[in-house]
Formats: structure tokens, sequence, C-alpha cells
């Protein structure tokens, strides 16, 4: 008895250390990374007005009419609602140098209507990205396009949230699908139309942090394509294309939770998961992965809870970190 309550004691005082020093790490992250996107603002700034003087200065006219410049393709997947709906709207405002926004889902009058709405050229590809045919479909309008492919942001996820009893084969199957085998066909098809400077946004999940029952397929398959992403960003290295792993907590103003809870209830009729406190909106997170990925960030994480979650991930042993979730899901 007295052994298990000291072992009780370090488990509880190793806790309280580990959220006290992951807290503290986030804070120095998190005001890191503002300090340093001001220096470089800063100097984009100043650069600029150098350039612009020299300009004036040294005006000349030119023998040779120089080439327009190339035009740059930023492609969005999953952009019928939410998510990528955001990111639509944060390439417009944050990444002038891309001059085509092409976006492309299943449902194509949601993404006409956004469309409609940009403000810059875009062309919108109605895709089943399970089915081969339609990632085809978006290769050749590619390798039709004059121009680049500059940006790609794969916001096509599913997730169903409920226990190997509630969800159906067929569930699990699409989830698998469409979080790993159309990621991974979609994101090789379009690797060979971007050039040195290309960038690669791949939609994970702080769910890839850790095993979360009753949320299982979908944690497993957004673990999987986490670290697909890590080594493609390697494999990408030589090419100067960057690859960012995002992984946010929970968007509650998005069509995913409410798809994902749906009708699931366990045996005493209660939803698996009861609340989802903690998300952040979809627009903050589309845009500080944009940051992060015009830094040549590996992985980023959205918000505090997701980057605390990170720490947590790294420090303490997968089935402590279970436990939290078996209690925190139901409070």
């Amino acid at each position: 008895m007295i052994f298990i309550a000291k072992l009780i004691g370090f488990i509880i005082g190793f806790a309280k250390n580990t959220v006290v020093y992951s807290c503290i790490a986030a804070a120095v992250i998190s005001i890191s990374e503002m300090i340093y996107l001001k220096i470089k603002e800063k100097k984009a700034r100043t650069a600029g007005t150098f350039l612009a003087a020299e300009a004036v200065n040294n005006a000349f006219i030119p023998d040779v009419i120089p080439e327009a410049p190339v035009k740059k393709i930023a492609l969005i997947t999953g952009a019928s609602s939410g998510l990528g709906q955001d990111f639509a709207r944060k390439i417009v405002t944050d990444e002038p140098e891309i001059s085509e926004i092409w976006l492309t889902a299943r449902r194509e009058g949601p993404m006409l209507e956004l469309a409609r709405t940009l403000g810059k050229t875009s062309r919108v590809i109605p895709a089943d990205l399970t089915k081969i045919d339609d990632i085809n479909k978006i290769t050749d309008a590619l390798g039709n396009a004059d121009g680049e492919l500059a940006l790609f942001v794969n916001c096509a996820g599913l997730g169903k949230i409920g226990s190997y009893e509630s969800l159906t084969a067929e569930e699990e199957d699409r989830i698998i699908d469409v979080n790993c085998k159309a990621a991974v066909n979609i994101t090789r098809a379009v690797i060979p139309f971007m050039k040195e400077g290309g960038r690669i946004i791949e939609i994970c999940s702080t769910a890839s942090f850790q095993p979360l029952q009753y949320f299982n397929v979908y944690a497993a398959s957004k673990s999987f394509l986490y670290y697909y992403s890590r080594g493609l960003r390697m494999e990408l290295m030589p090419k100067r294309i960057n690859v960012t792993a995002s992984c946010p907590f929970w968007m509650n103003n998005t069509e995913f939770l409410s798809t994902a809870n749906a009708s699931k209830l366990d045996k005493h009729g209660k939803p698996y998961i009861r609340h989802f406190a903690g998300g952040a909106k979809s627009s903050f997170v589309a845009g500080r992965s944009l940051t992060d990925s015009r830094l040549g960030f590996a992985v980023s994480t959205p918000g505090a809870f997701c980057t605390i979650h990170r720490l947590f991930a790294k420090l303490m042993p997968r089935e402590v970190l279970m436990w939290f979730w078996e209690v925190g899901r139901r409070l």
C-alpha cells in the first residue's frame, strides 16, 4: 500500500510539473515566433524601401523587355466548407504572389459561391479524391495550365466518433480512404507540377499525437498522415519544396464535429465525447498554418492547446495520455 501511495504521488507530481513546464515552453515558443515574425517583416519593409530608392536613382530603359512573371497557382482540397474555405480567403489576403486559387471537393455549389466572393481568379474542380479518375482530372488541368503550382493545401478529411461496435466497416473504410489513401494519392500526383520554393500543407490533427479511444480510426489515420508528411518533407528537401504538417485541435465553427459526432451514443445514451472545449476558429488555424508554412516549419500547432498537447505527447507515456483523454472525454 505504501508503494502504491508513493507511485500515485509520483504520478500526480509528475503531471503537475509537466503541465507547468509545458505551459512555459508553449509561451516561450509563441513569443519567439512573434518576435521572429516582427523582425522578418521589418527586414522586408527595409529591403523594399531600399530597392525602391535604388530603382529611382538608377532608372534605365532595358534593351530587352523582361518576361512576364510565372503565374502561381494555389490548390486547396476540401474547399467546399470550413477550413478549406478559410484557407482560400486567407491566401487572398496573406499570399499576394498567388495569382489563381483552385478549389476542389465533392460539392460544387459551395465552391462556386466561394469563388464569386474571393476577388481573385479562381477555378472550381468538383472531385472525389478517393477516385483516381477524379485525381487525374485535377492533374490534367494542372498540366494544361499556364503556370506552376506554388501552394498545395490538403484539407480533405473525414472523422467519425464512436466505438468499434457503433461504427460500421463502411464508415471506418471511408475514413481510411479519405485521410490516408486519397491524401497520399493527390499529394503524389501534384508534386511534379511544383518547382523550387513550392509549399505543401497537410492538415493532420492534434489527434495524430496519441491514440484516442472512441475516436480511434480517425486518430490513427491522422497519425499516418502526420508521419507521411514528416517523411515526405525530407524527401523533397533536395527539390526545395517545403512540407508542413498542420495539427490543429477542435474547430467548433466547421461542419466537421457535427458530422463526426452524428447520432453516436454510448451505452448510457450519452455522446462518446461530451464537450469540445479549447478549440480555435478555422480562420485562425488557416492563417497560422500559412504563416508557419512560409517560415518553413515542419509542424504547425495553431493554438496554445495543441502546442501543449504536442509537448505532453513527447514527455509522457502513451498510456498516461490515454487515461487523461478517458477522463477528458467524459467531462
